[in-house]
This record gives structure tokens, C-alpha cells and sequence, in this order.
């Protein structure tokens, strides 16, 4: 020990430096260092020591501390910071907690540095909170660190504090001792005074903070003061976010102030007088002509009201008499209006108390202020004017919600609405009549379609807020009016129909927001048909069961396909709302439950729907005759498309179920049916007894039928909600199944396109997914890719029709391959270029290159597939070189024109360095783009003009002439010489001709500004009032161009 101490005398002398030495003066850092180090030392370190290394570093601001870099500056302030942390009762002892402080403000006197400020507001806050100071002490610490206030550091240096997380600290220092609320009080008062909006919120922060964290006796000395400068700011507020925040301080006060143990006889305490002033001061204020002021005292009421049970009890017994006389004396809505809202506000602040106690007993918090004596007090103290604020407020403002002008009355209907929903949300406040009455009114306002978009907006959210908690009345009041507006039947009148859609999309729709956007609180009063789920999902439980009970009926009856559409889609957006919703609350919350069921909670719903439509049949006929298949026991509609919007929506609605977070590998109903005989992902979930052989005729689509085709949708949707590593679980073989698609794909099956892209889609995610490409196929030497290869090589005895095919199934199958990342990609790219130059089917073949990058409504990250960050960038440099060789190779200019629609799909989706980086090589191309005669080709090379000449300007400039030629060119569209280009194709062009001004040399469009007037001229004339449109900005773009700017 004696040398260490030997050693910090010699250190110490270091930073003293009589002799001047430079040496000593440079070596600050690390003689701070060295002796933190051997602070930290503390079974070697002389505690004694300390007040000797405190009083040399005191005595650096004296040999030019402040000249210090920052990096030794901050060593100095993290010893101090240590030794006062770790040695608080030494130095106390052996020099006085005074001179410590008078030594580190001398210290800290100009220091401007984040790091170091950071350290030296934790010493502050440290010092302040753990040590007994003196008034002249504390004086000191707060005219050292209040001088900061409020930071105004702005830095994009991660390595420097942010300017939050400095003030936050320095916010700190403010709470930190009752001592420097005599000094904070009034300065913050003074900082309200302000125009500045940063620094008003900061100011209200810093009150918010002193507030909860000095004692309940210095709150009480300031709170009559506080509750002074702060009133205005809500009365006379125009900014929500200070309001807000000024709301929060009132009711921090009477937070602190209540002691939960009061009595509520005997209000003299200063918690009661500071509940009695505000309140007593805002009844005067609702007397006042000016409606903001009515409701800025109903937000201060709803504040303090709330701060606990004895302000809630001060509140109602100080002002509701006055505001249930004032009431009865209104004839003017307007004053009404205002009013009403007060009473929402002070009935809102009996149901955040309710909540608070709710929260702090979910969190084990001992709530002797929330007493049984307090509850039984209150009830009985908002019993006595229970009756007249239901019979003479609410039950009168609902009786009106009904009556008047829409647009005039939209205020008092809302603020009705609010009264109403609290009012029914306080237990016991209502009577089950009333209750009743109110959610039956709401309900069947709501399904008005003919009511305005706020109120239906306001009564879909009372809705929803009572049905949570009363799930019952949800069920027999809300869900039954509700649905009692739909029809039986919609009709076969084409006119009618149109019209009976979106009324029954209006009524599910609403139903989805009261029912899928909030999770029950409470459970059924009787038995639930889903005990193994949690209560949170009992309000969702009841519209999916209802919705599918009428889904059932609809599907009963003939040529109602598109009515069942509509309820499908209801059932779907219901499930992805809640899901959503399920998803955020799992994220936010600190511990995840696992499911208590084998089931997942919403596979009943596919369930449903599978084992009471899904049938076995035998095929009639062809190759597979009298061998079994699946398919609906429903009546198609004569449209195809409808019946693929049925397939689709029940093919999402499964797929959303299996890749629910909800659904686990444990309870994926995929995995867990326990039925023999055939794979899950064929029979889907028959109830028929199902042989073996259907694994391999379900999947044969080549002879149909046309239903089977359909089914195998269906199949898909199972494969994508299944999570990679279930592969071995899926129990199919990933390659021959992949290999049946293909089949499936480029046979001549007659069937609808959506049906020929589900199929797509399933070899996309055997690939993609689960590895199909690396498989070896039955009974062939061959891989998937090889297999694919051949087919689209051997093209000389194949026709038109079918060449298509296999090459529509070549670009879906190298898209999925291409996300998922394989070498095997380069040779079918390659394959796919050599297709360009096939006269029967080149132009196809090009133009399937943009389903290469193309967002995939199956192949995606939500559906557990691999999509790789690189792929962009991996099929630019696979491709474009060759199609440009080839474009360039080429005397036949229909092959010309394919590179060119080629390269548009590829560049249509890539990155914008890609594009940057290679400017000057493609940009020549993308100009020859703008005259193939493929809009879709055409529009994407205009768009990639516009990328380059904001990117790329200094290229762009070397084409300036070429640029304006072909962009005229597609604008230039009149009686005798029509444009090539379509309406958005001519509309782009113009917007570039725009952009070029602001983004090239000014001379060189000076000089081209009068042919540029001619042209744009002639557009102005265009028959399309998009380009007119565009044209006039153009031209005022181009008339503004001047030599030299004002």
C-alpha cells in the first residue's frame, strides 16, 4: 500500500507540475488514466489518497486545463466522476463535500464537450442525490449545469452523445435534489415565456421530471405557482403536443401530493387545496363565452380528476352541481357542445383511475391508496349525481344523435358519442336498460350507410371500446343488428348488384374495425365454443363464427358465388387485422406465452370451411378414370372469375392461418389432423376416407377437371404458410412434385390464367423454399434444372403454343431459383437469352424477363421463401452484357427490340447504385428504349431517363440532344401525326423534359429553349388532359429559363 501511495504522490505531482515541465502538461491523460486505475484498486488503493488526487486535479484550470483536448479533458471528469461514486464518504471527511464541488465547477467552468458534459452531469446528478450539501453548494452545481439548458447540440458523430441523451442527463441534474427547486421553479417558469417550440417542450419535460422527483413537501410549497404559470398554457393553448405535456405536470402533481391516506371529510391538506383551487377556477371558466377555454378546463379537470380516487372525489363534489345547473340553462348547441365535452372528460377520468389500478395490479404493486374505502367513497359520491348526468345529459344527447343537421350537429354528435361510450364503459354508472339502449342506438347508427364518414368513424369506435369489454352485448346487440342488414341473397339484377356489394362490404367492413382492431378484456358470461384459447379473443371469435355461419347459408343457395366472395374477403381482412394486431402486442410485450392448445387459435376457421366443402370424387373419364380426387361441394359460378376470386380468397386465408405467429410447428394443422391415408397438403382435411392414391392423382392436372385444377390452389396456400424447416414434416417429395407442375404448367389443360399462375407459383416455392431444384426426379438421371434446360432447348418440334408455355414456366422457375441463390442460375439466364432470338415466341420471351425481379404475391419473405438482397445486382451483371452484344450483334430489328424489352424488366427493378455505377454503358440503350413499341418497355426506359438525369447529370448532358429528340417525339401527338406512345408514356416524357431543367448546363438548354417552346406548344394541344397538364408545368419550367438568375 505504501507504494501505491507513493505512486499517486507522484502522479499527483504530475498534474500539479511546479516545475512547468511540458512533459507533464502533455502526459494529463494518462496520468488521469493511471490513477483512475489505481483507484479502482480498492484493497491496495489509501482511502486517504483520495482528497490529495482531488485536490491536484483542482489545481489543473490553473495550467491551462481548458487548452486540453477533449479525449484528456474527458480521463480528468471520469476520475472525478469515479473517485466521487466510490470514495463519497472519504472525501466528505477529509475535505468537505463544499470544497469538493467548488473544485469540480472550477473544473467544469468552460467545457463544451459532449463526451464530457456526459460524465460531468452524471457527477452532478450523483453528487447531488447521495451527498449533504449546503445551500451554497447546490448553488453552485446548478449555476454550473443549468447554463446548459436546453442542449442545442447537433452532431451526426455516433461516437458523441446525442442532443437527447444529453438532455435527458442535464433533465437529471434538475430532479436530482429538492435543493434546487427554489432555483429550477422559477426558471423554468421563466423559460415558458418563449416562442420556441423546442425549447416549451423541454421546459414542460424538465417541470414533469422536478415534479416526480422532488418530495411531496416541496411540491406542495410550489404546486399553487406552478398550477399559475401553467394554466394559460392550456386555456390559451394552440399546440396539442404542449398541451398534452402541460396536462401531464397537473396531474404529477396530485399524483405526488395524494398520500393515500387522507381524510376525505376533512379536505385541508395541500394536495385538497391545490384540487380545490383548479377546480374552482375552472367552473368559473365554463361560464365563459369562449369555447376553448370550456375546453381547456374540461382537460384540467380530466387531469387532476385522475391523479387519484380523493382528487376524482374533490373534483365531482366541487364541480358537477355547477355544471348540472349551467346545463339545464343552455339553449345554444354550440355552448352544449362544449359543455358535453367536459362532462366526457370528468366521466373519462373515473375510467383512467379504473385503468391505473388495473395496470398497477398486472404489475404487483402494493395499491393502499386504491383502498376499499376509497372505491365504496366514490361510487357514492358520483352516485349522487349519477341520475342526473344519464337521465339529463347523455340519455338527451342520444335521443338527438339521430335527429338535425349532419353537418351542423357533427360536433354535439360526437362529443355525445364520447359521453355515451365512457358513461357505458364505468361499471355500474349505466343500468343494463340504459347500457342496452345506448350499444342497440350506436349499432344501428352505425350501419347506416348514409350517415356522415365522422360520426360512423366515432360510433365504430364506441363500438369497439364497449364490445371489449362487453362481449356479450357485442354478440346479441352489436353483431345482430349489424348483420340483420344484410341481405339473404343479393340479386340478379346487374344494377342492383353493383349497389347491394358495397353496401354489404360497408356493413362487414365496419364490423371488422369494432371487432378485430382491439383484444377482449373480458370473458363470455356463458360457455365459449374456444375454451382453449385466451380471452383476448373472444370479440374476433364471435364475428369469424357468425360470419362463417352466414358464409354457410349464402353458399347454400344458387348463383350467390359473388355474395360468398364478399363475406370471404370480411373473414380474411378480420383475420389479418387481428393478426396484425396480435403481432405488435407479442412485439412490445416482455415475456411471449406459448400457445396452451395443440390447435392454433385460428385454424378452426379453415377447418370449418375445409371439412364441410372439401369432398372425394372420382375422376369420369381420360387416363385417370374412376380414380379419386378432391374437390367443393359448391355451386361455381358460370364466371370463372369469380369462382377464382373464391379460390384465391380461401387459398390467402389459409395461407395467412399457417403463417400466422400464432401457428407453431406444434399446432400447424398441416402436421397434426391424425388421419391415415393420403398427405394433408392433398386431401385438404377431407372428412371422407381418402386412399393412398390420391398423393399422385391430385397432383396429375394435365386431364382435369377443371375443379381439380382449382383445388390445387388450395394446395398451394398449404405449402406456402409452411416454414422451411418443415420440409421432412410436409411428408412430399419436393423435386417430383415440382416436377408434376412443370407437367402441370406447359400442358395443353384448358384453364383460366389465375389457375395457370397458382400452379406457377407452387413450382416457385418447391424451389424456392424447399430445394426442389437439387432433387433427383423418379425414374430420370436428370436434376430439376437440367430437366428444365431440355425442355426449353428442344424447341425445333415444338409449336407456338406450347414453346410458350415452357418458357412462361423457364422465367418462373429461374425467378425462384435467382432469389434463393444457386449456381445453376447462370445457365438458365442463359437459356432464357437464347429465346430472345426465336422468332416464333422472342417478344414473349423478352418480355418475361421483368418476372425475374418482379414482387411475387407467394414467393415472399412472409411466406418464409428466400429472397436475397444480391439478386438484383446477380442477374445485371448475368444478363446485361450479353443483351447488349446481342443488341448490338443483331441485323434483324425485331430482336433488337426484344433486348431491349429484356433489359427493361431487369432494369425497371434494380438498385439505383447498379444503375449509377453503370450509367454510361446502358444509358445509350435506355434511350433506344423509348421507341420499341411495348408501352410497358417504352414507359420503363422514359422512367430510367428521368433516374439517370437526376443521378447521373454529367451523362445524361452528353445525350442532351438525343434526349430531347425522343422525348419530343413521343409528346408530339396530333391529327395527322399521332404518337406512338401511350397517355402516362407521353405524360413521363414531359415530366423529363422538365427535369432537365435544374439539372443540366443552363447555356445549352438556352440554346434548344425555342424548339422546346414549338414542341411543347403542340402538346399543350394534346387530347389528354393528364399531358396538358403536364405540359403547362413543363413549359413554365422552360418559359423561367433565363441566362443568368435573379
Amino acid at each position: 500500500m505504501l507504494l501505491v501511495h507513493l505512486v499517486v504522490l507522484y502522479l499527483c505531482v504530475r498534474f500539479e507540475n511546479p516545475d512547468n515541465i511540458p512533459s507533464y502538461d502533455a502526459g494529463v491523460k494518462w496520468t488521469a488514466k493511471a490513477l483512475q486505475a489505481l483507484a479502482k484498486w480498492e484493497t491496495r488503493f489509501p482511502r486517504g489518497d483520495t482528497s490529495i488526487v482531488a485536490e491536484a486535479v483542482f489545481k489543473l484550470p490553473s495550467k491551462g486545463f481548458k487548452e486540453q483536448l477533449p479525449p484528456t479533458r474527458l480521463a480528468v471528469f471520469e476520475l472525478l466522476d469515479f473517485l466521487a461514486c466510490t470514495y463519497s464518504g472519504v472525501i466528505q471527511r477529509d475535505m468537505g463535500a463544499s470544497s469538493f464541488v467548488q473544485g469540480i465547477v472550477l473544473v467544469a467552468e468552460f467545457e463544451k464537450d459532449p463526451r464530457c458534459l456526459k460524465v460531468l452531469f452524471q457527477t452532478y446528478q450523483g453528487i447531488s442525490q447521495d451527498w449533504t450539501l449546503n445551500p451554497e453548494s447546490l448553488k453552485l452545481m446548478w449555476d454550473s449545469f443549468s447554463r446548459y439548458f436546453p442542449i442545442t447540440l447537433k452532431t451526426t458523430d455516433t461516437s458523441v452523445p446525442t442532443r437527447e441523451e444529453l438532455q435527458q442527463l442535464l433533465i437529471g441534474c434538475f430532479a436530482s435534489s429538492d435543493g434546487y427547486a427554489v432555483h429550477a421553479f422559477p426558471y423554468l417558469f421563466d423559460g415558458l415565456d418563449t416562442s420556441e417550440d423546442t425549447l416549451t417542450n423541454t421546459v414542460l419535460e424538465t417541470l414533469r421530471a422536478c415534479v416526480n422527483a422532488y418530495t411531496p413537501k416541496v411540491v406542495s410549497q410550489w404546486c399553487s405557482k406552478i398550477w399559475d404559470a401553467l394554466k394559460f398554457e392550456v386555456w390559451d393553448g394552440t399546440k396539442d403536443e404542449y398541451i398534452e405535456r402541460t396536462l401531464d405536470v397537473l396531474q404529477a402533481i396530485g399524483e405526488k401530493l395524494d398520500n393515500g391516506d387522507l381524510n376525505w371529510d376533512e379536505p385541508a391538506s395541500p394536495f385538497a387545496q391545490y384540487i380545490l383551487t383548479a377546480s374552482t377556477e375552472c367552473s368559473e371558466r365554463l361560464h365563459d363565452s369562449k369555447a376553448q377555454h370550456v375546453l381547456g378546463s374540461g382537460k384540467i379537470l380530466r387531469a387532476i380528476a385522475s391523479s387519484s380516487s380523493f382528487g376524482f372525489n374533490l373534483v365531482i363534489k366541487s364541480v358537477l352541481p355547477k355544471m348540472l345547473v349551467i346545463w339545464d340553462d343552455l339553449i345554444s348547441k354550440d355552448k352544449k357542445t362544449a359543455l358535453l365535452s367536459v362532462f366526457s372528460d370528468i366521466l373519462q377520468a373515473r375510467l383512467d383511475l379504473r385503468d391505473g389500478i388495473n395496470i398497477a395490479l398486472s404489475q404487483g404493486h402494493n395499491l393502499e391508496r386504491y383502498s376499499a374505502k376509497a372505491e365504496a367513497t366514490l361510487a357514492v359520491s358520483l352516485g349522487a349525481f349519477q341520475q342526473s348526468i344519464v337521465d339529463d345529459v347523455l340519455i338527451n344527447a342520444m335521443m338527438e344523435l339521430g335527429t338535425g343537421d349532419a353537418g351542423v350537429d357533427t360536433p354535439y354528435k360526437v362529443n355525445a358519442i364520447k359521453g355515451l361510450v365512457v358513461g357505458a364503459r364505468i361499471p355500474a354508472f349505466l343500468s343494463d336498460y340504459h347500457r342496452g339502449t345506448v350499444i342497440l342506438e350506436f349499432s344501428k347508427l352505425a350501419a347506416d350507410r348514409l350517415q356522415s364518414a365522422e360520426i360512423h368513424q366515432e360510433l365504430i369506435q364506441a363500438l369497439q371500446q364497449i364490445a371489449v369489454e362487453d362481449v356479450d352485448r357485442f354478440r346479441d346487440l352489436t353483431l345482430m343488428t349489424f348483420l340483420a342488414q344484410l341481405p339473404d341473397r343479393l340479386s340478379s339484377s346487374k344494377a342492383e348488384l353493383a349497389n347491394e356489394l358495397n353496401s354489404a362490404a360497408f356493413i362487414l367492413e365496419s364490423l371488422i374495425q369494432i371487432a378485430c382492431t382491439s383484444t377482449c378484456k373480458v370473458e363470455l358470461a356463458g360457455p365459449s365454443l374456444h375454451t382453449e384459447t385466451d380471452v383476448k379473443f373472444r370479440v374476433f371469435e364471435q364475428l369469424q363464427e357468425a360470419l362463417l355461419k352466414k358464409l354457410h347459408r349464402v353458399l347454400s343457395l344458387p348463383d350467390q358465388l359473388q355474395f360468398a366472395n364478399a363475406i370471404l374477403i370480411a373473414i380474411y381482412r378480420g383475420l389479418y387485422v387481428f393478426d396484425e394486431l396480435l403481432s405488435r402486442e407479442k412485439a412490445g410485450a416482455k415475456s411471449h406465452s406459448s400457445s396452451l392448445s395443440e390447435t392454433g387459435p385460428f385454424t378452426w376457421i379453415i377447418k370449418d370451411l375445409y371439412e364441410t366443402y372439401v369432398h372425394q370424387k372420382s375422376h369420369q373419364g381420360g387416363p385417370l378414370d374412376g380414380l379419386p380426387y378432391v374437390g367443393l361441394s359448391i355451386t361455381l359460378d358460370s364466371e370463372s372469375i369469380v369462382n377464382d376470386t373464391f379460390f384465391n380468397l380461401l387459398s390467402k386465408l389459409t395461407t395467412l392461418v399457417l403463417r400466422s405467429s400464432q401457428t407453431t410447428s406444434a399446432n400447424n394443422p398441416v402436421f397434426n389432423a391424425g388421419r391415415e391415408g393420403s398427405n394433408q397438403i392433398w386431401n385438404l382435411f377431407c372428412l371422407d376416407p381418402t386412399a393412398e392414391s390420391l398423393n399422385t392423382t391430385q397432383q396429375n392436372l394435365e386431364s382435369g377437371p377443371a375443379e381439380k385444377c382449382l383445388m390445387n390452389v388450395l394446395s398451394m396456400s398449404l405449402v406456402a404458410g409452411l416454414r422451411r424447416d418443415e420440409k421432412d414434416r410436409m411428408a412430399i417429395e419436393a423435386g417430383n412434385t415440382a416436377m408434376s407442375m412443370i407437367k402441370n404448367a406447359i400442358s395443353p389443360q384448358q384453364c383460366s390464367p389465375f389457375v395457370k399462375v397458382s400452379i406457377l407459383n407452387f413450382l416457385q416455392l418447391l424451389i424456392n423454399k424447399f430445394g426442389a431444384a437439387k432433387e433427383q426426379i423418379a425414374n430420370d438421371d436428370r436434376n430439376l434444372v437440367q430437366i428444365m434446360l431440355d425442355l426449353a432447348a428442344d424447341s425445333t418440334s415444338k409449336g407456338e403454343s406450347e414453346l410458350q408455355r415452357i418458357y412462361q414456366t423457364l422465367a418462373y422457375f429461374t425467378a425462384a431459383l435467382l432469389a434463393a441463390g444457386g449456381a445453376a442460375v447462370k445457365d438458365l439466364v442463359s437459356q432464357m437469352i437464347s429465346g430472345i432470338s426465336n422468332p416464333m415466341i422472342g417478344r414473349k420471351v423478352a418480355q418475361s424477363f421483368r418476372l425475374l425481379l418482379a414482387r411475387s404475391e407467394v414467393m415472399t419473405e412472409q411466406n418464409f421463401c428466400v429472397i436475397r438482397k444480391l439478386r438484383k445486382q446477380h442477374l445485371f451483371f448475368l444478363a446485361t452484357d450479353r443483351l447488349i452484344d446481342m443488341w448490338r450483334g443483331s441485323e434483324h430489328k425485331e430482336v433488337q427490340e426484344n433486348c431491349l424489352i429484356a433489359l427493361a424488366g431487369i432494369f425497371a427493378e434494380m438498385d439505383l447504385k447498379v444503375l449509377e455505377d453503370n450509367a454510361e454503358k446502358i444509358f445509350p440503350l435506355i434511350l433506344e428504349g423509348t421507341n420499341v413499341s411495348d408501352d410497358y418497355t417504352m414507359y420503363t426506359h422514359i422512367l430510367l431517363i428521368r433516374t439517370v438525369l437526376i443521378a447521373c447529370p454529367n451523362i445524361a448532358s452528353t445525350h442532351l440532344d438525343s434526349i430531347i429528340n425522343r422525348m419530343t417525339d413521343r409528346t408530339h401527338n396530333t391529327y395527322d401525326s399521332p404518337s406512338d406512345a401511350s397517355v402516362k408514356c407521353r405524360a413521363a416524357a414531359l415530366e423529363v423534359l422538365a427535369l432537365l431543367v435544374g439539372h443540366l448546363d443552363r447555356g445549352a438548354l438556352l440554346r434548344r429553349k425555342a424548339k422546346m417552346m414549338i414542341e411543347l406548344d403542340v402538346a399543350l394541344d394534346d387530347c389528354s388532359r393528364t399531358v396538358r397538364s403536364a405540359a403547362e408545368h413543363t413549359k413554365m419550367r422552360w418559359f423561367n429559363l433565363v441566362e443568368h438568375e435573379a
